[in-house]
């Protein structure tokens, strides 16, 4: 923990700060370094600008509340602990703020020092292990992702090569029995299977090993995305982008690309759809990417399947990023998939 904790305090009426300054300039555990933002939209700003350790924000900021900032927080893929401080004990915003994000939330009618500090304590050790845990995954995820391209690699350098050979051996040997002879139509029958099984090889590599998305990026390899599901599952996959397309770090369009693939995986093997649309808007900040489908769905509140690994790594590759993940069921039928993530993260300027 800093010696001096930088807090931000994001407060519409100068008193209430007053108040704030005057509990953290008693005698207290450590110093503090305040800094007043006296709007919402000042709040936002001095937030995504950055250099404080935590910030504590009012409930009640006008027009806009202290969950709505987090929420802005949240999808820009800030990681500094908010605590949200409201004017008296209320469940109803107790709860929208836990569900928004928030560190902590205190009421300012039974605030004191002592409960302010320990607030700040734990949502700095809390933001610590949320750190370290999200360098945890991204390394594992990582490990996962170098394991899915030395095995696509080898299906497509070797198993790829032993296809190729087999087919052409019985290539050959219908060139060289009796043309119409049963045989001739055998081997001719055993070639044609040995290329179908060699395309679906290629699939699976480049499934495992999207090589497309490091050499053209994402919007390519989303592109190639959809068209090899369109021809390969017989379903209706559609891609569009925002026609104003940005180069991604290679990390952040590996996520994206999982999502989008795994999403994609669920409404064809799980959902039955029949059409699918993969949208990527990144003109703004934050950017998304929506896959939407018309398939039959499920609850994932509450459904057994909500629990599975592949939503449970869709949402770790977006918070990875620094990006909100979202699933709900459409109606009459269908899922939607989306992240929000940063729009800011340029390859050329990583």
């Amino acid at each position: 923990m800093p010696q001096s904790i930088r807090v931000l305090v994001i407060e519409d009426k100068e008193d209430d700060f007053a108040f704030v300054r005057l509990l953290l300039s008693r005698k207290t555990l450590q110093s503090y370094e305040l800094s007043w933002a006296p709007t919402f939209e000042a709040g936002c700003t001095a937030i995504a600008k950055g250099g404080f350790d935590v910030a504590l924000c009012d409930h009640n900021l006008g027009m806009e509340t202290g969950v709505d900032l987090l929420r802005i927080a949240m999808a820009t893929g800030v990681t500094m602990p908010i605590i949200l401080l409201t004017g008296a004990d209320n469940l109803a915003i107790d709860q929208e703020a836990a569900a928004s994000g928030a560190a902590d939330y205190l009421s300012k009618a039974s605030l004191d020092t002592v409960h302010l500090e320990r607030s700040i304590r734990y949502a700095l050790k809390h933001a610590e292990a949320l750190a370290e845990r999200r360098n945890l995954e991204k390394l594992l995820l990582k490990v996962s992702d170098k394991e899915r391209r030395r095995i696509g690699a080898d299906l497509h350098d070797d198993l790829g090569q032993y296809l190729t050979g087999v087919a052409c051996l019985a290539t050959a040997l219908r060139d060289q029995l009796p043309a119409g002879s049963p045989q001739a139509e055998q081997a001719g029958h055993i070639a044609g299977w040995v290329n179908e099984a060699l395309d679906r090889t290629r699939s699976l590599a480049r499934g495992l090993y999207p090589v497309k998305v490091e050499q053209a990026g994402l919007d390519a390899a989303l592109q190639d995305l959809s068209y090899e599901v369109q021809r390969l599952q017989s379903v209706q996959c559609r891609y569009i982008n925002s026609g104003d397309m940005r180069s991604f770090d290679a990390d952040t369009s590996i996520h994206l690309y999982r999502i989008a693939q795994e999403a994609i995986h669920n409404a064809v093997r799980h959902g039955s759809a029949s059409e699918i649309l993969v949208r990527l808007e990144a003109e703004a900040t934050p950017a998304r990417l929506v896959i939407e489908d018309n398939g039959t769905g499920f609850d994932p509140v509450g459904s057994d399947r909500s629990e599975g690994l592949g939503l449970h790594l869709m949402r770790h590759r977006s918070a990875l990023i620094g990006g909100t993940f979202r699933i709900e069921r459409r109606r009459p039928d269908g899922m939607l998939v989306e992240c929000v993530f940063p729009g800011t993260i340029l390859a050329h300027e990583a």
